[in-house]
């Protein structure tokens, strides 16, 4: 009786012992699941930003080339509104001043 006892209770301890690798396997892979669910979600929060980022970059880029394009058409029309004559005067005066030098 003591010797089946004994084998009784070893038994019962291997089945403690197997349930607890069990749980601690499930845990593991619970953990393991969670770690990958997050790295899942800080990758998609990553992307989320890095395309905010970069459609703002893109809508001032757009901006800026507007503003530059603007300034550029403002200054030839001013350059077309100089007349002629005043642009010749101009040369010929400038082309005197290096001769004097």
């Amino acid at each position: 009786m003591l010797v089946n006892d004994i084998v009784r209770l070893e038994d019962e301890a291997e089945a403690v012992l197997a349930q607890a690798r069990a749980e601690a396997k499930r845990i593991e892979q619970a953990a393991l699941d969670e770690i990958e669910a997050h790295r899942h979600a800080v990758a998609a929060e990553t992307q989320r930003r890095i395309s905010e980022f970069q459609e703002n970059a893109e809508l001032e880029h757009a901006r800026a080339i507007a503003l530059a394009q603007e300034e550029l058409q403002k200054a030839l029309d001013a350059l077309d509104r100089i007349p002629e004559q005043a642009l010749r005067d101009r040369a010929a005066r400038i082309v005197e001043k290096f001769k004097a030098l």
